[in-house]
């Protein structure tokens, strides 16, 4: 992995305070800079979140080692509604801005029999780190230590059903396979990225931010864009409990 400059979430404005190298701000303050748009509701000058929502940024940023990357403004609970945590991080992309995916660690492995055209079993010498899943794909003929794969060495099948069949691990896949590959050929599982999360806290009258939740992280080296995350009032409740809202105002995404 490679490092990317500081990943540093503030809520506090006042932090701000005697930064004066030039910086580009997105602007994140409207409705209309989320998906999904319609879970935020408008209050004067503040968006209100309103029990647990996942909220992605409409705006798709490059990600540059270079730079450093700040999510600032105010984030609280509602007056008289219950604080619950806050979390806040970045959804990765590949290079086409689309979700991006992993090799799953360890299941680098190979083809123990051929597979043809039209097969939706394949036969692999080991597939312990395997998972069944409709958003997990396979990739053939790629290097253990790839960083990025093409498109036409993944496999559009997902895989529905791995089993341990003793001399080796079978995969059923949820299409026919549309094409030839023979016996020896590489496979690894690729995984969606998961989400990096920077910070987490629990709402309050005074906002949910202070210098001890700067941090920084290990960023993939796969990383090429991201979106803002946040998940808002993040807690499973008993359907009795009183539903936490949260106040965000003047949100945007420094980058310098």
């Amino acid at each position: 992995m490679i490092r990317l400059k500081n990943w540093i979430g503030y809520a506090a404005i006042g932090l701000l305070a005697g930064i004066s190298t030039p910086a580009e701000e997105i602007q994140l303050n409207r409705p209309e800079d989320w998906e999904p748009q319609q879970a935020i509701a408008v209050a004067g000058d503040a968006m209100r979140i309103k029990g647990s929502r996942q909220l992605y940024s409409k705006a798709i940023i490059q990600a540059d080692p270079a730079k450093t990357y700040r999510l600032l403004g105010t984030l609280k609970a509602v007056p008289d509604t219950p604080p619950a945590p806050v979390h806040y991080g970045i959804l990765p992309l590949d290079g086409n801005k689309q979700r991006l995916y992993i090799t799953q660690q360890k299941s680098d492995t190979v083809l123990v029999a051929d597979a043809q055209i039209g097969d939706n079993v394949l036969q692999i010498a080991d597939g312990s780190q395997w998972r069944a899943a409709k958003q997990n794909r396979i990739a053939f003929d790629v290097k253990a230590d790839a960083v990025e794969v093409p498109k036409e060495n993944i496999l559009a099948a997902a895989p529905v059903k791995i089993e341990n069949s003793g001399a080796f691990w079978k995969v059923t896949l949820a299409e026919p396979l549309p094409c030839y590959l023979k016996k020896g050929t590489p496979v690894c599982l690729r995984v969606p990225a998961p989400p990096l999360y920077f910070s987490v806290a629990r709402s309050s009258e005074i906002g949910i931010c202070d210098p001890s939740t700067t941090s920084k992280t290990m960023w993939y080296p796969e990383i090429k864009y991201f979106q803002v995350m946040i998940l808002a009032n993040w807690k499973t409740l008993p359907p009795e409990a009183p539903v936490p809202e949260l106040e965000m105002r003047n949100l945007r995404l420094e980058v310098k």
